[in-house]
């Protein structure tokens, strides 16, 4: 199996498998797009350790592990598994975040508007601690400070799930935003497929449409200008990818 892992969910594994399986000739949908994702391309989700062990059992395809959970702590231990225990014998590929040191964010982004902030972080916190956190009445410094006391950021990155799997090509996922043929490149070369150059012109056209938009995203955390009506974990993720 080829499979992709990601440090956390929705960072274009599906534009992945889709790119591997068109410029292989694996499939001949040739724009994976709906909307903003690419999930026109079914990229059969693994969610968890038992579900690769019985899906492995009967395939030999493309596959994206994308956890049916938004726990980044969570997703971490199910990275860790396979690839200190199962990825092994397959080819797989690791993308991260944003880059070594740079926390995409402390909890998922859909929870970044209409949830209690608060109350998701002191849980994503208290599973990290093993004990119960409250974050309720102190201030932004101290909040920031006890994410950085109980949060180590290379916990979260993936060098530390890849110690023990070093047949995983690790790939930046920003960079496969701004360098998209180089990197396709790169994965095809570790996979052991072929291109298909005939595809690749239309490959790249597709690339730079979908791409465009995250690569906005990107510069935006970047160059972020926090205000007053900026949400917690905008001021937190924005904060902690400045150090």
């Amino acid at each position: 199996m080829i499979v992709f892992t990601q440090d956390t969910y929705n960072l274009g594994t599906a534009f992945f498998n889709w790119s591997v399986s068109y410029l292989a000739n694996i499939t001949d949908l040739d724009d994976p797009r709906q909307g903003q994702n690419a999930h026109g391309h079914d990229k059969h989700k693994i969610r968890d350790v038992t579900h690769f062990k019985s899906y492995a059992k009967k395939n030999a395809d493309i596959a994206c592990v994308v956890p049916s959970t938004s726990s980044a702590l969570k997703i971490y231990k199910i990275n860790q598994t396979l690839h200190n225990e199962h990825l092994a014998e397959h080819q797989s590929i690791h993308i991260h975040a944003y880059g070594t040191h740079q926390l995409m964010s402390l909890i998922s982004q859909r929870h970044m508007n209409g949830y209690d902030e608060l109350a998701i972080l002191e849980n994503e916190l208290s599973q990290h601690a093993k004990k119960e956190v409250s974050l309720q009445y102190l201030s932004y410094s101290q909040i920031l400070a006890v994410c950085e006391q109980f949060i180590d950021l290379e916990y979260y990155m993936s060098a530390n799930v890849l110690k023990t799997d070093p047949k995983c090509l690790p790939i930046i996922f920003k960079d496969f935003i701004n360098s998209g043929y180089k990197i396709i490149c790169k994965v095809m070369d570790h996979i052991h497929l072929p291109i298909d150059l005939d595809r690749i012109e239309h490959w790249q056209y597709i690339h730079d449409e979908w791409s465009w938009p995250i690569a906005k995203q990107l510069e935006f955390l970047e160059e972020m200008d926090l205000d007053k009506n900026s949400t917690l974990m905008e001021r937190i993720t924005h904060d902690l990818w400045q150090r």
